[in-house]
């Protein structure tokens, strides 16, 4: 496990069906708020909007 990330937008949106993988290979990660916007709000419909902002793991920061 890797103590650290920052996820960009390419790869929440590679990963949109398994976004509980971040969590379990991560101890620490961080969505930048251009990357969520981008991918849970301009992505609205499209893969890994609903799961980001439905995970109950994330924590907006």
């Amino acid at each position: 496990m890797l103590d650290r990330a920052v996820i960009k937008a390419g790869p929440l949106v590679s990963l949109a069906g398994r976004l509980d993988l971040l969590p379990a290979l991560f101890k620490e990660f961080w969505i930048p708020e251009a990357a969520y916007r981008k991918v849970a709000v301009a992505g609205l419909g499209r893969p890994g909007a609903a799961a980001l902002t439905d995970a109950a793991w994330a924590e907006r920061v």
